[in-house]
């Protein structure tokens, strides 16, 4: 068979991996999105996937980035395995569950965006009908409990010491792995993995036998990935790439008597410009039951201090 014809590497080199200061806090600091409890719980899964999809469509517009719906749900995977679902005094659980969506989406979008204002956001969709200082209390509550950190360690972070690692590499192989790792995002069972493992797996997923890259890097004493978390991890991320349909390279091959050369069909683009494709699977009907998502401890307790006052008060007329 004739040989196939190299392509450059237009990445410089990465450092060997444990010289880089930045990817050891990442390895040190990273965690499941979602913890045990909260995947495993019915009334969160279905929260997840109205939220994933409320998420999506108010994140559209003109110059769209797809990076800050990405971290709008990782805030929401945090949120919500350390709280539940916020109160807003009488307000109806469609209302919150949208005003938790939305402020994760405005606490995303002001890490990307210095400039952005909850108000001209709200001001461009009418249609939300959602009052500003819900917005601006839920973002409050969203950042207490992450410990007001807007930034945390996410599979993305880890591309810039990984990609490196992928022989002949090029622009076109980066942008599919972004898009394959924030697709996957709407996909609740990933929530299951480490960051660091989802990065390494798209990676593998995205290779289709057009890159090479050695897994055994990944394993090595220096990252210590789990081996069997990576295998199931890549099983599913290349099986989720099939079914949404995820872009790979396209090439088209052309044959010489000595060589065999591979031409790239590269389409310039934005690599964060793409559709979501953020829908369930597992849930046909959306709709939330309001008994699912109560008042909170401390709303129940007055409720029943009030109906006992009034028990008593009653019990004095008579």
């Amino acid at each position: 068979m004739a040989p196939r014809a190299k392509r450059k590497n237009i990445y410089t080199q990465p450092l060997p991996i444990l010289e880089s200061h930045e990817l050891k806090s990442y390895l040190i600091e990273e965690s499941e999105s979602l913890d045990a409890e909260a995947y495993n719980n019915p009334d969160i899964r279905i929260l997840r996937a109205k939220v994933a999809l409320l998420v999506a469509e108010n994140s559209m517009n003109d110059q769209f980035d797809a990076s800050i719906p990405y971290l709008a749900m990782n805030y929401f995977d945090r949120f919500i395995s350390r709280h539940t679902l916020p109160t807003l005094g009488k307000k109806d659980v469609d209302y919150r569950v949208l005003v938790l969506a939305i402020s994760c989406l405005c606490v995303a979008w002001k890490m990307r965006n210095k400039s952005f204002r909850n108000s001209i956001f709200l001001k461009f969709r009418p249609n939300l009908n959602v009052k500003i200082n819900d917005i601006n209390k839920v973002e409050v509550l969203v950042l207490k409990v992450l410990g007001w950190r807007a930034y945390c360690v996410n599979a993305l972070c880890f591309l810039s010491n990984f990609l490196p690692l992928v022989e002949e590499l090029d622009e076109r192989f980066k942008a599919n792995v972004i898009e394959l790792i924030i697709q996957s995002q709407g996909d609740i069972n990933f929530t299951q993995f480490k960051p660091s493992v989802i990065a390494a797996s798209a990676i593998f997923a995205s290779c289709n036998g057009l890159y090479s890259v050695h897994k055994e890097d990944f394993t090595s004493a220096d990252l210590k990935l789990d081996p069997a978390k990576l295998n199931a991890c890549e099983l599913m991320m290349a099986d989720f790439g099939y079914r949404m349909s995820v872009p790979t390279v396209s090439t088209r091959v052309t044959e010489s008597p000595d060589v065999i050369f591979e031409i790239e069909e590269v389409e310039e683009k934005d690599p964060m410009n793409f559709e979501l494709k953020w829908t369930s699977d597992e849930f046909q009907d959306l709709t939330i039951d309001p008994s699912l998502f109560p008042p909170e401890n401390g709303d129940c307790l007055r409720a029943i201090l009030e109906k006992l006052n009034c028990c008593i008060c009653c019990t004095k007329m008579d």
